[in-house]
């Protein structure tokens, strides 16, 4: 008897998109684009859209931020001392940058 020929594997799940599955994300991404025209500034949508893109390139591999591979190799050899500096850092640069940000002026028209 011949042998019975293996069935071809199952794509995987993230590689699965049929037409609906594109639409639905076309949809999604043009309502929240929407949002962003009708209530952000130029400048604040021009941000936002620099931003998105620049977390699209790091999550597809393209670029490669330092200070994360750096801080994970620290965390992957499990020094305790190095992991509460790291942490005091975080804590001190997160109050700094929100400090500063939470000082820059918003050009939102308030009506009465």
């Amino acid at each position: 008897p011949q042998p019975v020929p293996q069935p071809a594997p199952a794509p995987e799940p993230e590689e699965q998109h049929d037409l609906l599955d594109v639409f639905y994300l076309i949809i999604r991404a043009l309502f929240l684009l929407a949002l962003a025209w009708n209530y952000a500034s130029p400048a604040k949508f021009c941000f936002m859209g620099v931003l998105l893109f620049y977390i699209y390139l790091y999550q597809s591999g393209y670029i490669d931020i330092p200070l994360l591979t750096s801080r994970n190799n620290i965390e992957q050899n499990g020094d305790p001392a190095n992991d509460a500096e790291i942490s005091t850092v975080a804590v001190i640069r997160n109050a700094l940058l929100s400090f500063f940000i939470s000082l820059m002026p918003s050009n939102e028209n308030v009506v009465n």
